[in-house]
């Protein structure tokens, strides 16, 4: 049986090491409470509007990737249906706490990880600070996302098979990394990094042998995803997902083109002095590393490669997609500093101390400032929301977009008047049809859809060319509402972009307000009602329309 990593060196050289753990810890911890509170004031971005439509929807009898169009694996439909049947539906604080919840049990994981792997606290700790720092500096478009919740579980598939041995290891490994696929099928690019963690685990007396360890996981794996899969399959959805798929094939325009793709990775990625001091920071210390950490390190090695792969199928570079790269870097980064902790460069020439501490301290420059999430000022506006179950007063720190040249959010106070106006002032029944581009607004307020999707964002972004079939389905619904923006200009002016669409819903298009009630029995849009809760929706959109003319 293969031995555990055990510490060594000095007892000051231990001690040194056992301080500098709790103090990373102690920040970890700290900066995670003080973001804790505000994170669950956020809104949701567009994104998490899609799957909780979609979960919504699914509840209520709208099958997923048939009635509601969407080119996503099932799997965060999942997790939204799972906190709305427990929460409520449109519940954004639970999912919010949902996510904080999986971030921190990545964060116990990672310290048992390393006290199991490596027998010391240090190389979980710098893993768990750099994870937490990075995380907690995201804004709303990027928490919560499907490629951070699916590299999670494949991390987590990883680190069972490093501390879990034998059988219980190759079973409840496979299952998170199924569960990862399930919500990215990008996610097969992280197998053969798993697959040599299975080869290099501490055999059992069941399962001897990496060829038969492998063939267990395998199965696994494959058992694991049929599992996941069968509602889609049990409803005969699995078709209608592959047609999804059609939307993000290359030739598309949901499919940028590979080389630029790759140009994006190299300049957001590999021009980072954290990422191209990795590798000699993985070399230098690679001789007098023990057996064990050495198969960490190649295995982690081969998931970071994986993210690379990942990231360059990925049909659109997004930039929540790179968070596949630095949630493996973080462990990567963790088992450097077991290889450094076990005296591999204690003992060396004097350059190779100066060669690691130097791309250390590249790396430790590169890492950037104190979050802006970590400011005391923003925990009892919070706290104060959070206890009388309301929203924040102003703008949450985190409600802005990489892209704010091109992406312009409503103001705050605009979008929380529409969510109270649709929660508190609509019938049961009345649907939403959400016309706005790459606004939450179904999800948030637990609406139905009365459009094929939760908003024209499928329109705008994914495929233009299924305008008929939303024409059709917001003609057939005889009780919604539609929310749009009178004053949008260019790319996210409905009439612009989409004028059979505009055109058949003339009567609607054409009022100042920003909202209005179909009659009953379907035909034609009639006037909105003259009564408060509309005319100060309207309002409010008006003035988003005339802030986002101004701001493009």
């Amino acid at each position: 049986m293969e031995r555990v990593a055990a510490p060594v060196g000095t007892s000051g050289s231990r001690g040194l090491a056992e301080s500098g753990s709790a103090v990373l810890i102690g920040l970890a911890a700290l900066e995670f409470a003080l973001w804790l509170p505000q994170y669950l004031t956020w809104p949701w971005w567009a994104d998490h509007d899609v799957f909780a439509t979609m979960a919504l929807g699914w509840n209520a009898g709208l099958r997923p990737y048939r009635d509601l169009v969407g080119n996503n694996f099932p799997g965060t439909i999942y997790f939204f249906w799972i906190v709305g049947k427990l929460a409520g539906w449109g519940n954004v604080v639970a999912y919010n706490a949902f996510d904080a919840i999986l971030l921190g049990a990545l964060g116990i994981a990672t310290l048992l990880w390393s006290r199991r792997r490596f027998g010391g606290w240090l190389p979980g700790a710098v893993t768990l600070f750099a994870l937490v720092t990075y995380y907690i500096n995201l804004d709303f478009s990027m928490v919560a996302q499907r490629d951070w919740h699916a590299t999670l579980f494949v991390a987590l598939a990883m680190i069972v098979l490093e501390v879990i041995p034998g059988t219980a290891g190759l079973l409840a490994s496979p299952l998170f990394a199924a569960i990862g696929f399930s919500i990215r099928p990008q996610v097969l690019m992280f197998v053969p990094g798993l697959l040599w963690a299975v080869w290099a685990a501490e055999p059992s007396r069941m399962t001897a042998g990496g060829f038969r360890r492998s063939a267990i996981w395998l199965v696994g794996f494959a058992g694991a995803v049929a599992l996941l899969f069968y509602p889609l399959v049990r409803e005969g959805l699995v078709t209608d997902l592959l047609q999804g798929f059609a939307s993000v094939v290359p030739g598309t325009s949901y499919n940028e083109a590979k080389g630029a793709q790759l140009l994006m990775i190299g300049l957001r990625i590999g021009a980072r002095a954290r990422v191209w001091a990795m590798l000699p920071m993985l070399v230098i210390p690679w001789p007098l590393a023990s057996l064990q950490t050495r198969r960490s390190a190649i295995g982690w090695s081969l998931l970071l490669a994986g993210a690379v792969a990942y990231m360059a199928i990925t049909p659109l570079m997004r930039p929540y997609v790179t968070h596949a790269f630095w949630l493996i870097w973080a462990f990567t980064l963790g088992v450097v500093v077991a290889m450094i902790r076990e005296e591999a460069v204690a003992r060396p020439w004097p350059w190779q101390a100066r060669a690691v501490a130097l791309l250390g301290l590249a790396m430790i420059l590169d890492l950037g400032t104190i979050p802006s999430t970590c400011r005391l000022s923003l925990q009892m506006p919070a706290l104060r929301a959070l206890a009388g179950h309301r929203p924040v007063a102003k703008a949450p720190v985190g409600y802005k977009h990489p892209f704010e040249g091109t992406v312009v959010l409503p103001p705050w106070s605009d979008y929380l008047a529409t969510l109270a106006y649709l929660r508190t002032e609509l019938a049961s029944s009345t649907r939403v049809a959400n016309a706005l581009n790459g606004v939450a607004v179904n999800g948030p307020t637990g609406r139905l859809p009365a459009l094929p999707s939760e908003s024209l964002t499928w329109l705008f972004v994914v495929r233009p060319a299924d305008e008929e079939r939303f024409i059709t389905t917001l003609r057939a619904s005889t009780d919604s509402v539609v929310v749009w923006n009178p004053e949008a200009a260019g790319e996210t002016s409905v009439p612009e972009r989409f004028p059979r669409l505009a055109g058949r819903s003339a009567p609607c298009m054409s009022h100042p307000p920003g909202s209005a009630r179909s009659p009953s029995g379907g035909g034609g849009w009639g006037h909105p009602p003259r009564q408060k809760g509309p005319g100060r929706a309207i309002r409010q959109n008006r003035s988003t329309a005339a802030r986002t003319a101004r701001s493009s």
